[in-house]
């Protein structure tokens, strides 16, 4: 019988040149609670699960292995990556599972600590708890808080994390920063540098 292993997504348009780690938000628990949230919950416009119903369909059952690898206890086989891969992200789709999910991470970073990881999540109480469950957090991810609030730009940057991302609508073009392709902007991969990164909403 084939082992299972983790899926690398090799990502295009924005996201070209950085690897991600997905995860399927389709049978996110959390994912599907958020949708039920009012109408200035982003997740009511998640463009991943758009994607996934009609042109990434094919993607489905890979992002569905990975949730399903993620949450186990002890992720049987960690992934080592190449000597050059200098930037990767966890999730441009999905969300954080449990708390196995995140720790799960947290043995991928340790293992590539040439690799510098962004951590794109809403859950930040989660995040709270597994920090004060694990001995060190690596200090090669850098923690992004997913705004679920659309036009929240005074939201606080909370307790363990970096930054905050936060999607607008056309009012607010004129604070918009993340623009272009990713690779020649990385500041989600940097700890400092900007702190509120805000994105037009797709």
């Amino acid at each position: 019988m084939e082992k299972k292993k983790l899926w690398i997504s090799t990502m295009t348009g924005k996201m070209e040149g950085i690897p991600s780690i997905n995860t399927n938000p389709l049978t996110n628990s959390f994912c599907n609670r958020s949708l039920k949230n009012p109408s200035k919950n982003i997740c009511n416009n998640c463009y991943s699960k758009k994607m996934l119903r009609t042109y990434r369909k094919n993607c489905v059952n890979r992002f569905q292995q990975n949730s399903e690898l993620l949450v186990n206890n002890v992720l049987k086989e960690i992934p080592k990556f190449r000597d050059d891969m200098t930037h990767m992200r966890f999730h441009s789709h999905g969300e954080l599972i449990n708390k196995e999910h995140l720790k799960n991470f947290y043995k991928i970073a340790e293992k590539n600590d040439h690799v510098t990881f962004a951590l794109f999540t809403k859950r930040k109480y989660l995040v709270h708890k597994v920090n004060e469950e694990v001995e060190s957090v690596p200090d090669n991810i850098v923690f992004i808080y997913s705004n679920p609030t659309i036009d929240d730009v005074n939201q606080e940057i909370p307790e363990e994390f970096h930054k905050t991302f936060t999607v607008i609508k056309d009012c607010y073009g004129g604070i918009e920063n993340c623009k272009g392709k990713c690779k020649d902007c990385l500041e989600c991969y940097k700890k400092e540098g900007t702190k509120h990164i805000y994105e037009k909403i797709k």
